[in-house]
């Protein structure tokens, strides 16, 4: 009796291993693009979220800041119109007694724009999933904002020439070309904020 030799056969075994290697490729690239699709879907949702504060932001910048353009305007028609001379009292004295009634509703003599919205884009990265022209714009008007900040940081409240009847005159020059410079920023940002807005909700299918 004769005992029969098993002897694998090679071509099957070649086969199962390109098969298994298949099947690992596969599954790898398969993992892959789940991975690329969820990242993706992540950003998208991360852009959404941007857009979508970033316009409430400027929704609500615009309404505090447009107020403030004919206050502002007749402000410093007050201030070229003032006789410093004449008034004998000091620039701070002179300064709030030729100011005209604040905007109805509002809490101050400026106004406050808001920038939360921006920065946590620009912390979170999601600027990079926006728009070049979007984030082009958006970067203009934060930047005029912060020009506006400075406008009116420029006003010499905490310089104590302004509490003194000999400097009036220097200090009302003072805070006229500070008061100035804020009705030129408060007048571009609201052009910019309507532009800006356009595009934004155009991005968003609005």
């Amino acid at each position: 009796m004769e005992l029969e030799t098993h002897v694998p056969k090679v071509g099957k075994t070649i086969s199962h291993w390109l098969l298994e290697g298949v099947f690992i490729v596969f599954s790898v690239l398969l993992g892959f693009a789940v991975g690329q699709y969820r990242e993706y879907r992540a950003d998208r949702e991360l852009a959404r979220r941007a857009l979508s504060s970033i316009q409430s932001e400027l929704e609500h910048n615009l309404a505090i800041v447009e107020p403030y353009v004919p206050f502002h305007r007749a402000f410093v028609d007050k201030l070229d119109g003032v006789d410093v001379t004449a008034m004998h009292e000091s620039g701070f004295m002179i300064f709030f007694k030729v100011r005209p009634p604040i905007p109805k509703g509002a809490d101050t003599d400026v106004p406050l724009a808001r920038r939360a919205a921006w920065d946590a884009a620009s912390s979170s990265g999601a600027l990079r999933l926006l728009d070049y022209d979007v984030v082009a714009g958006l970067s203009e008007i934060y930047g005029m904002q912060d020009h506006l900040r400075d406008a009116i940081n420029r006003i010499p409240m905490s310089n104590p020439t302004f509490f003194d009847v000999a400097s009036a005159q220097a200090s009302i020059q003072l805070a006229r070309i500070a008061v100035r410079e804020m009705v030129f920023a408060e007048e571009t940002l609201v052009t910019q904020y309507r532009k800006e807005l356009t595009l934004l909700r155009t991005a968003r299918g609005e």
